[in-house]
């Protein structure tokens, strides 16, 4: 279990991550997916496409925490987990999109979510399972 912070735990932002997808209609295959060397938070469905989603989760009440640069820093290896993903699974013509959604914990039980779509080039790794 994740620790408590300021009245929020992480487990708790990657729980409303899901939720999030959810009542937008997507379909929620996997959580939590990891190998030796990579992970990927969610993985899911929005149509015919397969996302893959990177949760950040930070204190928004600090603004610097929540500044594109720490979440840059965070993407760093998402490209890599998802050619791993990818590469265990048989996903085959299907578009896929990198998403990352970040969690900003406003208040005891409140939160800032942004969901960003395509957020590295998947055209890249399309062409390695393709």
């Amino acid at each position: 279990m994740a620790e408590r912070t300021n009245g929020i735990t992480e487990k708790c932002a990657f729980d409303a991550a899901a939720r999030y997808f959810v009542r937008r209609g997507y379909r929620i295959i996997e959580k939590n997916w990891s190998c030796d060397d990579a992970s990927i938070d969610i993985v899911a469905e929005d149509g015919s496409a397969l996302v893959l989603v990177d949760v950040v989760y930070c204190d928004a009440a600090h603004n610097e925490a929540f500044a594109n640069e720490e979440l840059e820093l965070a993407r760093e290896g998402f490209d890599h987990a998802a050619i791993r993903f990818l590469q265990h699974h048989d996903y085959i013509d299907m578009p896929v999109r990198l998403d990352s959604l970040n969690v900003g914990r406003l208040g005891p039980d409140r939160a800032f979510i942004r969901h960003t779509t395509n957020v590295l080039d998947a055209s890249k790794i399309e062409r390695c399972v393709a």
